[in-house]
């Protein structure tokens, strides 16, 4: 798969260094780091097994001054060619509010890198592509969760915001440059088949703009399924976590 030119690429240190710190080996007396969340999904569209997802979700410190990573690495092989994406999100506090966000894409119209930086009421956005770099902004609730298409790990949050007590939850999906509100239906019970066992689930349907979403979660608030009828999409977990 070709790589985006080095011009093209928009520093990844800024929001990366945060996972580099929960990578590295830390001194007793630092902050405890938490691995809320780590996996692998397999993802298949059309009924068809295109390609995998990894991720890991991670928390360091707590109340205000905590922060939390979700990284993920997605690679699949679509019917109009291969797509890579790399999208990591940084939560800050203990609403997991994002303060930033940022998508590397390799393959098809999108490739790219954008970056999303919350500045009070705002994200602003950066995108820079082969066309050149382009600026926009969005509304900011502190509620507001990144949700990319072809990813799964990301309704973590989703999970979050509905533990919260949250229904009405703010979206933007970055690569559409699309902002809306997806309405949460109370949960269902509807186990996940999981390497064969049966995994106890809540499934929960998503509705507002891209159609209906369905997410599965186990008790803990982590994704083990997501269904997205309008791309034909549906990951599931390749392990119990």
């Amino acid at each position: 798969m070709r790589s985006l030119p080095a011009r093209l690429r928009i520093p990844l240190a800024a929001l990366l260094l945060p996972i580099l710190l929960l990578w590295s080996p830390a001194p007793a007396s630092s902050l405890q780091t938490v691995t809320l969340d780590e996996g692998a999904f397999r993802v298949m569209v059309g009924g068809s097994e295109v390609g995998t997802e990894t991720f890991f979700v991670r928390r360091s410190g707590e109340g205000a001054a905590g922060q939390t990573i979700a990284y993920g690495e997605v690679s699949l092989e679509l019917p109009d060619g291969p797509l890579r994406l790399e999208p990591a999100v940084q939560a800050s506090g203990s609403e997991m509010g994002v303060s930033a966000y940022q998508v590397r894409v390799v393959g098809g119209q999108q490739s790219g890198e954008s970056r999303f930086e919350r500045e009070s009421n705002r994200f602003r956005m950066t995108m820079q592509t082969e066309m050149g770099e382009r600026q926009r902004e969005f509304r900011a609730d502190a509620a507001t969760v990144f949700l990319d298409s072809h990813v799964a790990h990301q309704y973590w949050f989703i999970g979050k915001r509905i533990a919260d007590g949250q229904r009405q939850i703010p979206v933007i999906a970055p690569r559409e440059g699309a902002q809306f509100t997806l309405t949460v239906d109370d949960a269902e019970s509807d186990p996940v088949t999981i390497d064969g066992n049966q995994v106890p689930a809540n499934r929960y349907r998503l509705t507002g703009q891209g159609g209906e979403r369905m997410v599965w979660l186990d008790d803990e608030g982590r994704v083990l399924r997501v269904r997205i009828a309008d791309l034909d999409y549906e990951a599931i977990r390749t392990a119990r976590p």
